[in-house]
């Protein structure tokens, strides 16, 4: 469990890495939202504990774009099928440091954050994967200022759910997350681990593969 000092120094280090927002150290969830409205308010069912997902369905299709708003952040996943059959996934991450993440449609994505390297992996398993269930391996690595690096890694689960399959459901848990720095401030600043959750419930938007410009936030 990290300290108050630490779990500070992390915020600050996920921050400067451009990715993922202090409120989501803790927990990365949230229900799908408009631009209208805000984010919908959780359930008598919801609240006093944490968000669950709703169940699997075999409704509805994978293929095509989904999308989630939540605060200081957009997402986008996009599905299709390559010419063997396999499932192929598309992240698109904005967030509020105005750095929009593109996976395009490579299984491992390497990029530059504030001067810094950076990847995300997403390795679908055809083994595992169905017309109902999306399993993929994932992996974020990011490094950072004096020396410090943050490694993400987890078994990621793509579902649909609700009548009609019209949310997609998009979970690691557990999501290891572990940070070290090579160059600490203070004596507890140097590696910590921990094991959270990553659950994000998107909506679909389109049967087709919408570019993000033209997504409607």
């Amino acid at each position: 469990m990290f300290t108050t000092r630490n779990l500070l120094t992390l915020v600050a280090l996920c921050a400067a890495f451009g990715l993922g927002l202090p409120h989501q150290m803790l927990a990365q969830e949230s229900l799908p939202s408009d631009s209208r409205s805000g984010p919908r308010k959780p359930t008598r069912k919801q609240r006093g504990s944490r968000l669950e997902a709703p169940p699997l369905t075999a409704d509805g299709v994978f293929s095509g774009t989904w999308r989630r708003v939540a605060a200081g952040e957009r997402q986008a996943v996009q599905l299709r099928r390559d010419a063997d059959g396999r499932w192929e996934v598309r992240l698109f991450w904005s967030t509020g440091s105005n750095f929009l993440l593109d996976t395009e449609w490579e299984t491992r994505h390497e990029m530059t954050l504030q001067g810094y390297p950076s990847s995300i992996e997403i390795q679908v398993d055809p083994e595992r994967s169905t017309d109902e269930k999306i399993v993929a391996t994932y992996r974020r690595q990011a490094e950072g200022e004096r020396g410090s690096k943050l490694i993400e890694t987890g078994t990621l689960e793509i579902f649909r759910a609700t009548r009609g399959g019209r949310l997609l459901v998009w979970q690691i848990d557990p999501l290891h997350r572990e940070v070290s720095v090579a160059e600490p401030l203070y004596p507890d600043e140097g590696h910590h681990e921990e094991d959270t959750r990553q659950l994000w419930i998107m909506e679909k938007i389109a049967n087709r593969l919408v570019p993000w410009d033209d997504i409607p936030w």
